[in-house]
């Protein structure tokens, strides 16, 4: 096929077309117990080209021309994503497993071509096809841990809805293409171009169909696993190039953001940040109940709530955003005072609407106690109230960074975080600032352990805890409760030993968390009164 005339009409899809027998090779048998990651970041690559062998810059030139060349008419971007992956592993493929010199031809992958070449083509393309290599540097495909050879070829020029062709509509190198959407093992169907045997064939992209799909909203990631499988690994390789030295990698916590942080070859596994619970936009009452998860490089909420049949109780039971939507109908509806309990109760068709019971003073512990009450899906929770930053060694803001107000504090007289300019360290006192200029206010109970007895009808006796920048007495007596007051004469007989402040949501006083120590010294309490029971 001419290189120049093919890349005015078609993608080239140039590496499918010479791999048939790549999977035949003999380190394609049987792999059990081999694993290949991780892989290191291969800086630079051998091309032949025109007569030639040239060292070319992997991430900065040979992959950016071989998009270029291979799918540069693209402009969605997912669809170049995805080809930058294609193009990567399998340039991975041919040096770290067959050992061999990637050709510039059709028989690998094309890095020239007269006209279409990455320097030919507009501004915006240019920048188009750098930031989709950019955003997938180092990203390679993989299955059980072993490099694959990503297939692709050009595909059917005409694709249905689906963007599968039909039969009808099948064209040249369509042959070649599998749909392997939500397959995986060995359901997954293996490419014609290679053995179907080999652990290496996990099929084969169309280049077309990866640009409906891409029109269809789908991310590069699941236009990868819609043709080479739902189980398909996209994994990064280990190390950075730059500075002329070795490629090194510096592990940090995983985070989701398509990057691998912890330098283990794959990316965002382990689903960071998912599993919190989260609220499905669209949704209400129980249905909008979620869990985040981690997908494409961002954390999505998936709806955690099955829907159920609809029945005439004031709750959206089938989850279609209509309240008791019977055939036929409910019986009359008696409106009352709408609450925070996931039911319609006033009868305007809208579940809890009006944050009902929300906007009470409440108490939330943490460097933020003071909050105010939300209705949730979850029911009535406690959220911080933050304040403006300012510095006086308090974190206002509940970012949980202490003093972080633009320009820093410098000599503005509170204390700041980790000792910087401005914090005098002085000694630890329970009053909500950092006095030691460590970043943490109140840390190690300052204060705290003396004993005291709460003041009330019971008179119950306690342990002094430094909470939420206060000392408050913490009773140690057996029944006696949870925590109070400093003892205090003065302090009316009706408080009863409840922390002043304390917030009552969804009918239970929430009462700030008892540090470890003071916890200890409560078990030992009542421990020792047990043995003194008779």
């Amino acid at each position: 096929m001419n290189v120049s005339a093919a890349r005015n009409a078609l993608p080239l899809g140039a590496v499918a077309l010479a791999l048939a027998g790549l999977c035949a090779c003999a380190e394609d048998a049987p792999t059990i117990g081999r694993r290949e990651l991780p892989v290191a970041a291969l800086c630079t690559v051998l091309v032949r080209t025109g007569g030639s062998t040239n060292q070319l810059d992997t991430e900065n030139d040979y992959i950016p021309h071989v998009v270029a060349c291979e799918h540069g008419n693209a402009t969605e971007p997912a669809t170049l994503e995805a080809q930058a992956v294609a193009a990567r592993g399998y340039a991975y493929y041919k040096v770290t497993i067959e050992k061999k010199t990637l050709d510039d031809s059709q028989g690998d992958q094309v890095y020239g071509c007269p006209g279409r070449n990455l320097e030919d083509l507009s501004a915006t393309q240019r920048a188009r096809i750098k930031t989709a290599v950019a955003k997938t540097k180092g990203q390679i495909l993989t299955h059980n841990s072993l490099l694959i050879a990503p297939f692709y070829v050009a595909g059917s020029s005409t694709n249905n809805a689906s963007c599968k062709p039909s039969a009808s509509q099948q064209s040249g190198t369509e042959k070649h293409v599998t749909y392997n959407e939500g397959k995986s093992g060995s359901a997954v169907t293996p490419s014609s171009l290679g053995s179907s045997s080999s652990p290496r064939n996990r099929g084969c992209m169309s280049q077309l169909g990866a640009l409906c799909l891409a029109k269809k909203g789908y991310d590069y990631q699941q236009i990868l696993r819609f043709y080479y499988g739902a189980d398909i690994t996209i994994a990064t390789t280990t190390g950075s190039c730059g500075g002329g030295g070795p490629p090194t990698c510096v592990p940090q916590p995983e985070v989701c953001n398509g990057a691998d942080d912890d330098c283990d070859g794959v990316i965002d596994d382990g689903d960071p940040g998912g599993g919190a619970v989260c609220v499905v936009g669209g949704e209400q009452g129980p249905c909008a109940l979620g869990q985040t998860r981690c997908q494409g490089g961002a954390l999505i909420c998936q709806q955690t709530v099955t829907p159920l049949t609809e029945s005439c109780n004031g709750i959206d039971d089938n989850c279609n955003g209509q309240v008791d939507d019977v055939p036929g109908g409910c019986g009359a509806c008696t409106p009352k005072a709408e609450i925070c309990n996931g039911i319609d109760d006033d009868c305007d068709g809208v579940i809890d609407d009006g944050d009902p019971q929300g906007g009470q003073a409440c108490y939330t512990g943490g460097s933020c106690p003071v909050g105010v009450t939300k209705c949730t899906p979850q029911g009535l929770v406690c959220t911080p109230a933050p304040r403006p930053e300012v510095c006086n060694g308090v974190d206002d803001d509940c970012n949980g960074t202490i003093d972080d107000v633009p320009g820093g504090c410098g000599g503005a007289g509170g204390a700041s975080d980790g000792g910087a300019a401005g914090c005098t360290p002085t000694k630890e006192r329970c009053n909500g600032i950092d006095d030691d200029c460590d970043g943490f206010p109140d840390e190690n109970d300052p204060g705290g352990g003396a004993p005291c007895t709460i003041v009330g009808p019971q008179g119950f006796s306690g342990v002094l805890a430094c909470v939420g920048g206060k000392l408050t007495c913490w009773s140690t007596t057996p029944g006696g409760g949870g925590g109070g007051q400093p003892p205090d004469p003065t302090l009316p007989a009706e408080h009863g030993g409840q922390l002043e402040g304390a917030c009552a949501v969804g009918g239970a006083a929430t009462s700030p968390p008892l540090p470890l120590s003071l916890l200890a010294l409560l078990m030992l309490a009542r421990l020792r009164a047990r043995r003194r029971t008779p």
